[in-house]
This record gives C-alpha cells, sequence and structure tokens, in this order.
C-alpha cells in the first residue's frame, strides 16, 4: 500500500474540476473538491491535503481572503499553488509575498502544471513529530487523537491511538513488545505481557483495510509496512 498525495482544488466552475481532476487522477493523485471559499477553509483544516490548487476568481469570499485565512489556520503550512488570470509581475510579486507558494496564470499548461505540483511536493518537508500523519485515506491527527478513513472517524482508546501513533511514525520499523508495552503501561511493571497482541488484534480489526498494513514480526514484535 502506498500513499496517494492529497490535493484540494478550490475552484467555483466545474469544467474546471473536472479537468483538472482528470489530470491529476491519471498521476494518481487523490482530489479534494471545495467550489467556495468558506468550502475550501474548512476542507483545508478538515481533509488534511498536502497542496492546494486556489483559482483566486471564487464568488462570495475573495480567493486572496480565502488565501489569508488558510494561512492562518492549522492548514497555514499546507504548501498553496495559485492560479489567476491575473498575471501582471505586479499582482505575482504580491501573491509570493503574501506566502504564496507558486502561481500559474491561466489558461496554464497541464504539463507545467504538474511539474510545479511535483516540485512543492517534493519540497514539503514533514518534521518526525508532525501532528498530522497522511496514509492514502487513512489520517491520524494527534492534536485531535483522532483517527480518520475516508474522512470517518475510527474509534480507539488511548491505547491504542499511542500504538497506532508508534507504529505510524515508523514506518518499515520493527518496534519490539518491550517498547510497545512501555508506551502504553502506566504502571512500573517492566515486563511485557499479552496486553500488547491484544490492543494490535483491536487496531486491526478497526482499520479494515489497513489491518494488513501491520506486520507481525514473529519473535521481537510489529511493524507498520506501507
Amino acid at each position: 500500500m502506498f500513499e496517494r498525495k492529497r490535493i484540494l482544488i478550490v475552484d467555483d466552475e466545474e469544467f474546471a474540476h473536472e479537468f483538472l481532476g482528470y489530470t491529476l487522477k491519471r498521476e494518481n493523485y487523490k482530489i479534494i473538491s471545495a467550489y467556495s471559499g468558506e468550502e475550501a477553509i474548512s476542507k483545508a483544516n478538515n481533509e488534511y491535503p498536502d497542496l492546494i490548487i486556489l483559482d483566486l476568481a471564487l464568488p462570495g469570499l475573495r480567493g486572496e481572503d480565502v488565501f489569508l485565512k488558510i494561512r492562518g489556520s492549522r492548514a497555514k503550512n499546507v504548501p498553496i499553488l495559485i492560479l489567476s488570470s491575473h498575471s501582471e509581475p505586479e499582482d505575482i510579486a504580491r501573491l509570493l509575498k503574501m506566502g504564496a507558494d507558486d502561481f500559474m496564470a491561466k489558461p496554464y499548461v497541464p504539463k507545467l502544471l504538474l511539474a510545479k505540483i511535483r516540485l512543492l511536493l517534493r519540497r514539503r518537508s514533514i518534521p518526525k513529530d508532525r501532528d498530522v500523519i497522511n496514509v492514502d485515506d487513512l489520517v491520524i491527527d494527534k492534536n485531535r487523537h483522532e483517527v480518520l478513513i475516508d474522512g470517518k472517524p475510527i474509534e480507539t482508546t488511548r491505547k491504542e491511538f499511542s500504538i497506532i501513533c508508534l507504529l505510524f511514525e515508523n514506518p518499515g520499523t520493527v518496534i519490539n513488545r518491550n517498547r510497545i508495552f512501555s508506551t502504553i503501561d502506566e504502571s512500573k511493571n517492566k515486563t511485557p505481557n499479552r496486553s500488547v497482541d491484544v490492543h494490535i488484534a483491536s487496531i486491526r480489526k478497526k482499520l479494515k483495510l489497513y489491518r494488513s498494513s501491520i506486520r507481525t514480526v514473529r519473535g521481537i514484535g510489529y511493524k507498520f509496512a506501507k
């Protein structure tokens, strides 16, 4: 299982969503759509995109105001690529000074847009102690203590959530039972017991399609494998 990058397209025109969505889906990106400024702000903060493509020509809330609100929200570190039919140098300079990560004039060349998207996604650095972990349709939000699959919350206990974070923050790394046990055990008991295996079994059941991502390494412990 591999991680598909999530791209939020913000545009009020259906044709723009269809054309750009088709282009991005061919590159195996997952598409999130917003047709207004208010919807864009909500989805930027709740659907965890890896990149936002924002058309400034929006009805109601102005595109630049949407941009500033996103930059002042929990999604402030998500790269934003601005699309605009206004391509005067002073307009571009102003938007970049405001904090836009890149700019592209409309109409755009799809190949060039894709190149910019790849560059922004490569450039984006995610620290080890990041607060949100994305794996395809699965999202782990450490601040909200939430696990979501396809946008739907999955109920977990506090200990299960701690184990999920430990495994998913260390993809491919075998985490031995002692370390998992010390993460969830609040007593002074230093001897791991079967509780680790019980928690893992419960987590696998709750993660459904992602259950196979948690692999057993016999005699040692467990690992998360994409």
